[in-house]
Order: C-alpha cells, then structure tokens, then sequence
C-alpha cells in the first residue's frame, strides 16, 4: 500500500460536525480537515455530509465552466472496479460522483456517521484508489 498523503501530513477518521475541504492528495482527491489542510481525514462508508454550496464538479471536455449538481447533501460510498474501488459521492435520487470530479476547495460538514458496533480495535484509513493485491 502507498502513502498517498502530503509530506509531514496525518490521516484521522472523520467525526461527527467536522468541517471538511476538498483536497488533492499526491495521487487522490479526498477531504482534509478545513482548518488543517495537512489532515487528511478518512471518511467511512455511509457517511452523509452537506456542502455548504451546490456540489461543482471539475470543468471536463470543452465546458468552460465547473458543472454545477443542484444538490448540497451526499452519501460516501464506493463503487467496486476491477483492481480497485472508486470513491464517489451518492445522492438519494441515485446520482453517483467520483470524488476524483469534484472541484476543489469545496466545504462539507459531516451531518451523520454510520452505525457501527464498537471496533475490537481502531479503524484504519485505508487507501481505495491503489491496487489490490
């Protein structure tokens, strides 16, 4: 597994009323901490967060401008792909996002964690973009 964090940078997992940023690690998009932006912080599956403006996603193809998705609240989950899985953002209309396509700069809030029975022992972040073996 490679680290795919900034140099002298720390991962947590996310809590709940964090205020996050998106960020561009050194090999993936993900959150880091709004007022740390060397925290890269571990979102778990199922994770509901709220942008504090309409989700943009990056220019692609000959569009001039970011796309602008008329929605502020997401679920975190992944889609499988063949060696690895994808990030993405899930909305309740089954409206899928990469992570990978959002913007930078954005800002969400962690509205609500999942369900979880108590770990036997600490979660770990963990890499989705690498490959498996």
């Amino acid at each position: 597994m490679r680290d795919d964090r900034q140099p002298n940078a720390f991962a947590r997992p996310a809590r709940l009323g964090d205020r996050l940023v998106t960020t561009q690690f050194i090999h993936n998009r993900g959150f880091a901490a709004a007022n740390d932006p060397d925290a890269e912080v571990c979102i778990a599956l199922g994770t509901e967060l709220a942008f504090d403006q309409h989700i943009e996603c990056e220019r692609m193809g000959a569009c001039p401008s970011p796309k602008k998705i008329r929605r502020k609240r997401a679920q975190f989950s992944q889609m499988p792909r063949r060696h690895s899985d994808v990030d993405v953002l899930q909305f309740k209309d089954g409206l899928v996002v990469p992570l990978k396509n959002l913007r930078l700069g954005q800002f969400a809030r962690v509205l609500k964690l999942p369900f979880m029975s108590p770990p036997k022992r600490r979660p770990v972040c963990r890499r989705t973009d690498t490959p498996k073996n």
